[in-house]
C-alpha cells in the first residue's frame, strides 16, 4: 500500500502553491497529485518521496491534513490494460472511491493510483491475478 497524503486547501489563487512551496523548500518529491474542488474548499492529494517528512512538515505550517492509503498498480500501456483491472475489482465487488495516474517513472510502466475500499483485500486479489502492485 502506498501512503497518500490528502490536503484540505481553500479555493483561491495561490493555495495549491502554498503547499507545494513547504514541501519543496524541504526537498520532498511529489510522485503524483490529483486536485479536487468544491464550491468551498479542495482537496490534494499527494503521493511523495518522503511521506513521514510532508506529515510533520505540513503539521508544523498549519495545514489541515489526513493520512490513507491506496493501492500502486502498474499498468501496461496497451488499449484495454486498464478495463482489465477494473473488472477484476469489480467482479469481486470492490468499490474504487477515486483514482489518478503517475505516469513519469522513467522506463517502467505506468503506474495507477487507486483508492478502494477494502484496499488491502484488494491489493491481495489483484496479485493473485497477475497484477503488479508496488
Amino acid at each position: 500500500m502506498i501512503k497518500q497524503i490528502s490536503v484540505l486547501i481553500e479555493n483561491e489563487i495561490g493555495t495549491l502553491s502554498e503547499v507545494t512551496d513547504v514541501l519543496a523548500a524541504d526537498d520532498i518529491n511529489i510522485k503524483a497529485f490529483s486536485v479536487f474542488d468544491t464550491p468551498y474548499v479542495g482537496i490534494l492529494r499527494l503521493v511523495v518521496d518522503r511521506a513521514d517528512d510532508a506529515e510533520k512538515i505540513l503539521s508544523e505550517k498549519g495545514f489541515g491534513f489526513k493520512i490513507g492509503y491506496v493501492v500502486g498498480i502498474e499498468i501496461e500501456d496497451e488499449p484495454g490494460a486498464l478495463n482489465r483491472v477494473l473488472k477484476l475489482l469489480a467482479e469481486e465487488k470492490f468499490f474504487v472511491n477515486y483514482m489518478y495516474s503517475m505516469v513519469l517513472r522513467g522506463d517502467k510502466a505506468p503506474l495507477m493510483v487507486i483508492d478502494v475500499v477494502d484496499g488491502e483485500k484488494a491489493e491481495k486479489y489483484l496479485k493473485t491475478k497477475g497484477i503488479k502492485v508496488v
